[in-house]
């Protein structure tokens, strides 16, 4: 059986689901994030820059060539604008979002596809925020780990477990709920005009049942 992240890697690859240009993904983000139109060039300035830094992946198709966008680059712009949003510097929400894809698209997949269900889940990323963090690693690749390790995606009840533990008196933790902003991302669209939470939607449900009934 195929993982939910290889079958989240053909639907990346045009394989199935809906695609937007640089405009749509910039219009359903303005309108979470309550941008004012008069600084719209402003915020579609700060979303190349992170496009310049690499960020997401699989969307800098050289020159002459428009940037399509898939979901997966849409919730993931989306969840590093949250921490951009706490006050991280953007190479470090990109750099936290890069290092903890995996989970946060599994857990993005799951949340869609329990959204109808009886049973209720909610998911949460959980990051130990702490500005200075970067000059604790010696190398690159170490700054890498830190990312990784500094991030975790989990459900309601470990959530309450961690929130109840005495924490240290220098811990800082910053929380994102996949479930609101997903939420943000449908009611976004819905807000510019765009037509697409449904079948953004109906694509995650098919790559579910892509996983759980794959082709032989």
């Amino acid at each position: 059986m195929q993982s939910i992240d290889k079958c989240f890697t053909s639907f990346h690859t045009d394989h199935m689901g809906i695609k937007f240009s640089f405009a749509q993904v910039s219009s359903i983000l303005e309108s979470v994030h309550r941008i004012a139109p008069v600084h719209s060039s402003a915020f579609r300035a700060r979303l190349k820059h992170l496009q310049r830094l690499g960020f997401p992946s699989g969307i800098n198709t050289g020159k002459g060539k428009a940037a399509a966008y898939g979901f997966r680059e849409l919730m993931m712009l989306a969840v590093a604008l949250q921490l951009i949003e706490i006050g991280m510097s953007p190479e470090k929400a990109t750099g936290i979002c890069q290092a903890n894809e995996s989970d946060i698209v599994r857990y993005t997949v799951k949340a869609i596809n329990l959204a109808n269900s009886d049973k209720k889940m909610e998911y949460f990323l959980v990051v130990h925020h702490s500005s200075l963090e970067n000059l604790r690693a010696e190398r690159e690749e170490d700054q890498h780990d830190d990312y990784r390790q500094s991030a975790i995606v989990i459900g309601h009840t470990e959530l309450s477990r961690l929130l109840a533990n005495k924490l240290s008196p220098f811990e800082r933790l910053s929380i994102v709920s996949l479930h609101v902003l997903i939420l943000s991302i449908y009611g976004g669209a819905t807000k510019e005009g765009l037509n697409i939470g449904e079948s953004i939607a109906d694509s995650i449900v098919e790559l579910i049942n892509h996983d759980q009934h794959p082709q032989t």
